[in-house]
């Protein structure tokens, strides 16, 4: 029998910095020119969680390339 997956392992249905799908159907709603300014907040939002993650992994990438090194000494 398989065991439940830790949560960070989870299917996640929408990227995990885009808002809820509730989200878009709002959106949809507003008039043309009222979108864009939403949709733009959106891409910046996304564009700042995705260099935040990539800067969040080269620092776990370092700190495990420097436990490997440290590990081999002894």
């Amino acid at each position: 029998m398989a065991k439940e997956l830790p949560w960070w392992l989870q299917f996640v249905p929408h990227h995990p910095g885009d808002p809820g799908p509730e989200i878009y159907g709002i959106l949809a709603e507003l008039p043309v020119e009222q979108q864009v300014g939403v949709v733009q907040a959106i891409n910046v939002a996304r564009g700042e969680l995705d260099a935040a993650r990539a800067k969040g992994y080269a620092k776990i990438g370092e700190a495990v390339a420097a436990a490997a090194r440290g590990a081999g000494k002894g």
